[in-house]
Order: C-alpha cells, then structure tokens, then sequence
C-alpha cells in the first residue's frame, strides 16, 4: 500500500497535470502531420498523448515531488556508476535492503512503459533507441535533481532507466505484427489528379 501512496498516486497526478500540455503537444503535431500529408490512426494518437502524459508523471515523481525523509544519508550527488549496487551489497544500507532495493527494480520498472511507447508509436524501433530515450529522460531528471537539496543526482538511476527502456523494448518485441500497425502513422501518396 505504501508503494502505492509513494509512486502510483504522484505518478498518475503527474499524467493528469500533463494532460494539457499531451493535447496540445498532439494538436501541433496533428498540424504537421496534416501540411506534410500524413495519415495517422485514433490508437497513433492516444498512445502519443499517453506518452507526453506518462514523461509528465515521471517529471512529476521524480523532479517535484518532495520525498517525506531524505533519499539516503550523507549523499549528495553519485557520479560513480554502480557504487550505489556496491554499497547496498556491501552492508552500507544494513536494514534498509527493501528501500534499496526498490530505488533499484523501481528506477527499472518505471522507465520500461516509456520504452515500450517509444518503440510502439515509431517506424525503425530498436533497442537502441529505447535505450537512448529513456536514458535521455533520465539524464534530464537527474540533472534538475542535482540542484535540488532533497534530491540525490545518481549515475546509477540513468542506468536503471536504461535498462528499464531496453525492457520495454523487449516487451514490445513480444507483441505481433499486426497489432503494432494499428498504433504507426502512415505515408499518404499526394493526389495529382483530383478527377480520379
């Protein structure tokens, strides 16, 4: 239940905050789209908006949502990859296993829908892609949580979130052909002839 009250809730609070800047970002695009003559499909447009409303609440949950207590101790930023996994299995965080461990499958868990929605809505998925684009976000979290005195900046959550698209990926991968169709944009040829 705490994890819930913790993360879903600001989450989702977050999705519904962006839902403006969602419908806007897709109007615009939508306007594009129609002056480059591109066709798009309804499901295109709802998992593009649920994409910008999802970056939302992760920019929510993790850049303004103030934590109850301090994150860790003694911590200011980490520019070490991995000292983070070193310290918690090293006895740094005796008792404290649970919470790091969920900062760890958390910081993963989190970023694997915004890999699957990238590698959904656009032609020329890859992991790569996925990858960069999580890490992308993450990096842009990271950095505004650097100035943040109740934040950690950690080298270690890019990662996390990296491997959280890289999942997502891979969770798009398992889904057929036919129904990642239905959520791609398609190339409209031009009329020359209007009498046709």
């Amino acid at each position: 239940m705490r994890f819930i009250k913790d993360y879903v809730l600001p989450l989702f609070s977050g999705m519904i905050m962006a839902l403006p800047l969602a419908l806007f970002v897709r109007g615009f695009a939508s306007l594009r789209q129609r002056k480059l003559n591109i066709s798009t499909t309804q499901a295109h447009e709802i998992g593009a908006a649920l994409l910008v409303m999802y970056c939302g609440g992760i920019l929510s949950l993790l850049v303004m949502e103030v934590p109850a207590v301090p994150e860790w101790p003694n911590m200011a930023y980490n520019f070490i990859p991995l000292r983070f996994m070193y310290d918690m299995f090293s006895g740094r965080y005796a008792g404290e296993h649970a919470a790091a461990l969920a900062k760890v499958l958390g910081g993963a868990a989190l970023f694997v829908p915004l890999g699957f929605m990238l590698s959904l809505l656009w032609r020329g998925a890859s992991w790569a892609k996925a990858l960069l684009g999580a890490a992308a976000l993450s990096l842009f979290v990271e950095l505004c949580q650097l100035v943040m005195p109740y934040r950690i900046a950690d080298i270690d959550d890019v990662i996390f979130a990296s491997l959280g698209g890289f999942l997502g990926f891979c969770v798009y991968r398992l889904i057929k052909a036919e129904a990642v169709e239905r959520f791609r944009v398609n190339k409209i040829k031009k009329l020359t002839n209007l009498r046709e």
